[in-house]
This record gives C-alpha cells, sequence and structure tokens, in this order.
C-alpha cells in the first residue's frame, strides 16, 4: 500500500488489495491483487511478496533501512537478525556472522520464514509480529517495503531463499549489491538506463495494472550547480528541481499560490494566490495574499512539521 495523498495516516491499496489486522495487532492478513506484471514479464504472486520480506530482514544490516521493519517482526530492541543470531556480535560483519553455528543461523531464517507466510492459492501474505506496532502501515508503505520478483532476484546473483544460505547476503553495501544499477519493479514507469552521475531515464510500462501514465518519458538529470538548475527552470527546461534552503529566495517570485498546513486537520489549506512576495522577509510574512489569481508557474507548500531533535546521541562510531 502507499499514503493517500498527502496524508501521513491514511493509506490506500496497491500491490495488496486490502488487508485487515487481528484484534490484538499482531497479524496482518494482506490480500494480493491478482494479475500484475513485473517490468521484465514476471506474473507477482504472494510468494513473491513473502520472499521480499523476508530476504530484507535477513539482510539486514545498519547500512539499510531495513533496520525499520526488524522491531516489528523481532521484538522492541532488537533491530536487526544478528539480535537472533549472536547478540549482535555479528552486527554488520558478514564474515563473523557466517563463523556461527549453522543450526543457529537456520533457526533465526525459519524464524522470519514462520512470521511471513504466502498462500499463493488464496492470494494472501500473512504477517505476524512480535507485538502490535503502531506505525507497522506508514513503515511499510516505503521503498523498503517494494516487492521484488523471486525468480529474477535469483536469476541475478541475489538470495536463492534457502535458510543454509541467507547469512552470505547479510549486510550487503550498495557497491557489491547486484541490484544497485538495475531494477525490475511493477510500476507505471520501468527504467530505461541509468547512468551514473549523469541521468535517470524512465519510460512508460504498457503492461501497468492501475491507470496508464500520462507521460511517455520521463528523465532525470543529475545537475550539482544550483545556478544551472534555477536557469534551467526558468526557461521551462525542467518540471521539478530541488532548491536548497539558501536559494529560496531566489525561486520565490515565481510562486503564484501558497497551500499552508493546517495541523489540526493534518492536510494542507485550499491555495491561495499571492500578489507580491517581500525576499527579505522569511516564513509565511513574505507573501502578500490576494484574490486575483496569476500565471506564475509554482504552487509553494508551506508549513508541513519536520523532524527535530535537540540531543546528541552516543555513538560508537565518533572517532
Amino acid at each position: 500500500m502507499f499514503y493517500d495523498g498527502e496524508a501521513t495516516d491514511k493509506f490506500v491499496p496497491q500491490l495488496a488489495e486490502s488487508w485487515t489486522v487481528s484484534e490484538d495487532g499482531t497479524v496482518w492478513t494482506f490480500n494480493i491483487r491478482k494479475d500484475v506484471k513485473f517490468h521484465e514479464g514476471g506474473d507477482l504472486t504472494a510468494s513473491d511478496v513473502a520472499y521480499s520480506f523476508q530476504r530484507g530482514l535477513l539482510q539486514g544490516g545498519y547500512s539499510s533501512p531495513q533496520w525499520l521493519l526488524a522491531e516489528p517482526f523481532f521484538g522492541v530492541g532488537v533491530d536487526d537478525i544478528t539480535g537472533l543470531v549472536d547478540d549482535f556480535a555479528s552486527a554488520d560483519d558478514r564474515a563473523t556472522l557466517i563463523a556461527n553455528d549453522p543450526a543457529v543461523l537456520k533457526a533465526a531464517c525459519e524464524k522470519v520464514k514462520a512470521a511471513i507466510v504466502a498462500d499463493d492459492a488464496a492470494g494472501t501474505v500473512t504477517m505476524t509480529l512480535a507485538q502490535s506496532w503502531g506505525p507497522f502501515l506508514a513503515t511499510i508503505a516505503n521503498g523498503w517495503g517494494s516487492v521484488m520478483d523471486k525468480e529474477w532476484v535469483i536469476e541475478n546473483g541475489g538470495w536463492d531463499g534457502s535458510c543454509d544460505t541467507w547469512q552470505n547476503f547479510y549486510a550487503m553495501t550498495s557497491a557489491e549489491n547486484p541490484f544497485t544499477p538495475i531494477a525490475n519493479g511493477t510500476g507505471a514507469f520501468k527504467l530505461d538506463h541509468w547512468t551514473p552521475g549523469q541521468e535517470i531515464v524512465m519510460t512508460k510500462f504498457d503492461g501497468y495494472w492501475g491507470e496508464a501514465a500520462k507521460l511517455d518519458r520521463v528523465v532525470i538529470t543529475d545537475i550539482t550547480e544550483f545556478g544551472t538548475r534555477f536557469a534551467m527552470l526558468q526557461a521551462g527546461e525542467v518540471d521539478i528541481t530541488f532548491v536548497p534552503a539558501e536559494y529560496r529566495a531566489q525561486v520565490d517570485p515565481f510562486v503564484s499560490e501558497i497551500r499552508v498546513y493546517n495541523a489540526d486537520t493534518l492536510s494542507y489549506e485550499a491555495a491561495k494566490p499571492v500578489c507580491t512576495i517581500d525576499t527579505n522577509k522569511l516564513g509565511f510574512d513574505r507573501f502578500e495574499i490576494c484574490d486575483t489569481p496569476n500565471d506564475r508557474p509554482l504552487r509553494l507548500y508551506m508549513g508541513r512539521p519536520g523532524l527535530t531533535q535537540d540531543v546528541l546521541i552516543f555513538n560508537f562510531n565518533i572517532k
């Protein structure tokens, strides 16, 4: 599933058409959509879904976001598969993990497989958590909850699904991961090519299960210098660009209307036209709201709360 528009507490179906949860909040059952194709031609199955989550938990390591999924399945405080094997002694260390008793390694894998079970005939995946977990849907509605084609992963050098081999793929870095430069999803766009440091090009996927994409091609260009990006935005050569905070005043004159976040409703208020902008001011005060629409090209969303931290956490990596 994925977030419902701008909401952070509502979700809409994607590859799971629907889902249910037990009264105690520990057992989630997902009904997997039928007739979904992967970009490389494979058919999506419930087993692909279960395998993808099992693989994520077993490959673990703290260099990837998979640790976010570990505590719901393993228990509070156990944020990596090595917590089940050797009390984290081999965390982020594949060689040390492999040196553990094979029976212990196999038991950890079997625990993961028992917690995430597919039924291809029924088209369901059942996930059993160690305890109820309030943000579970919010956690899996992200990129690390994406589903991969099991057969394609194995063909391309990934984990074969066996509890005898999973440790060989633990804590894999991006540099050694065979799936860093390639992709095989189920979305409206498929990867055409990626030239590191230059561009990513995606093309419309005609076999998409949902509403067809309205564009034939999307190009994401790597342009590090903001002045160049800004000039392309001014010329209408780009549709979206990243604007660092220190350069926002340069882009303000292109804003035609703003939508302000309402913390009471957890949503943005209706768009309001902007008449003039005082770039010498900060925050909401720099915009003068009026009733007359204009033809400037950008809409600005403002006021959504972000994450803040006012403490320094003890870190063993500080030298």
